[in-house]
């Protein structure tokens, strides 16, 4: 009986590893069910226009923010493109469904050239969390959930259970 009742409070306290899976400077979220995780920050990109960016990374214009997270681990390029307008705490919870602003999963190395034909050709939801703002120490955190769904009815695409923490922030 023992035995049992002390396999049964093992089982229900929670890991300290099981609460920390998001790896720091990284991008994770699920695609429809199916995970995807950018590439480390240190690895460097060649994007359509020839330009050599790292993998992940966020940047301030005024109110504005742009973060961008790049996987290669999957076969192909793939880019989840964040833009949104930030309150001036900067931290905060965010409901996008404009074409301006909003969370965009894209393809290729010409991921911008996409981002107009993209925006007309689904109505998207996104929801961003901010979480942390640290422009001083040059980090920013937060978690997102986006649905895409196709203007002509095809199937929606899902992103959930988005997380970001202390990606770099120039």
């Amino acid at each position: 009986m023992y035995l049992a009742l002390s396999l049964l409070c093992s089982a229900c306290k929670k890991d300290k590893t099981e609460e920390k899976l998001v790896q720091t400077g990284i991008v994770s979220f699920q695609v429809n069910g199916a995970p995807w995780n950018s590439n480390l920050r240190d690895k460097m990109v060649i994007l359509g226009d020839d330009s050599l960016r790292h993998s992940v990374g966020a940047h301030m214009v005024g109110p504005d923010l742009t973060l961008i997270a790049i996987s290669t681990r999957y076969g192909d390029t793939s880019v989840l493109y964040i833009h949104s307008r930030l309150n001036s705490a900067g931290t905060g919870v965010y409901h996008m469904t404009g074409s301006t602003f909003n969370v965009y999963w894209l393809f290729g190395k010409y991921f911008m050239e996409q981002l107009p034909l993209y925006a007309l050709a689904f109505n998207t939801r996104s929801t961003l969390s901010v979480t942390k703002f640290d422009p001083s120490g040059h980090k920013i955190s937060g978690t997102f959930n986006t649905t895409h769904k196709s203007i002509s009815g095809e199937d929606s695409v899902v992103l959930s259970n988005g997380k970001f923490e202390d990606v770099y922030l120039d």
